[in-house]
């Protein structure tokens, strides 16, 4: 199945303060309620591009089935004061986001991108 959807979120995390995936994962279990992390790649500081999916009969998927989108976030996402939420994207993550989106635009031309938001950060 082709990717429909690409969902840009943060991991509403402190500005320059690295929470390792585990940890990420770990409060979408216990705090979300979620059956694992909520996301397909995470973008770290550095810009480097962290993928979260499991190989299952051959395809990259989470549990819940995640088939036609992909859910990307870059880390941070909150103030450094950890009481605002805002754009907090390093220039790596910002070069990282626009390759990724890019490299999807071309292998899936319908792919809708939306801000988790509702904001355009792009």
């Amino acid at each position: 199945m082709a990717l429909q959807k690409l969902v840009i979120h943060s991991t509403k995390t402190p500005y320059g303060i690295y929470v390792p995936l585990d940890e990420i994962q770990e409060e979408h279990i216990t705090d979300r309620g979620f059956s694992e992390i909520g996301f397909s790649d995470i973008i770290t500081f550095e810009g480097v591009i962290e993928s979260t999916l499991q190989i299952r009969n051959g395809e990259k998927t989470h549990d819940w089935g995640m088939t036609d989108s992909r859910h990307v976030a870059y880390m941070g996402g909150i103030s450094e004061d950890g009481f605002n939420i805002e754009d907090t994207r390093t220039p790596e993550q910002r070069e990282s986001l626009r390759i990724y989106i890019e490299f999807l635009k071309r292998r899936y031309p319908r792919i809708e991108i939306v801000d988790y938001t509702k904001t355009r950060i792009i």
